[in-house]
């Protein structure tokens, strides 16, 4: 979740360039940045896995295996991610990454646990 990017850390920033609380926005662009240049959406829908309208009271009309969501993020950026759910309903696809220097951010095989064997990948609510 980005609490440990000790990059931005103030003293990261050197004596004569660090203003109070710059690494806040820094932190917040990066993330945007990171969100924008790895959109695990995107990576999905281009393997066929698309999210569908929920029922009220029936199963999802479409569920996907952990390994369809694993094997999708592998194509996109060559390394697995963690999938995180609630019973089979998604929560959260993590993509771990490490950084070289401050800000050269590269994604690596995550050391979390799935969560999830049988996925239904469903559309926000706006209700």
């Amino acid at each position: 979740h980005g609490t440990c990017v000790t990059t931005l850390h103030p003293r990261c920033y050197g004596q004569d360039s660090y203003a109070p609380q710059q690494e806040v926005g820094d932190y917040f662009r990066s993330v945007l940045d990171l969100r924008a240049k790895f959109d695990v959406f995107q990576a999905l829908n281009a393997s066929g896995i698309v999210p569908t309208e929920p029922e009220t009271g029936r199963r999802p009309k479409n569920t996907y295996t952990l390994v369809q969501f694993k094997q999708a993020i592998r194509a996109a950026w060559g390394v697995e991610p963690n999938v995180k759910c609630i019973g089979r309903r998604l929560q959260e696809v993590q993509i771990w990454f490490k950084v070289r220097g401050r800000d050269n951010y590269y994604p690596v095989d995550p050391w979390g646990q799935d969560t999830c064997r049988l996925i239904s990948y469903q559309q926000k609510s706006t209700k």
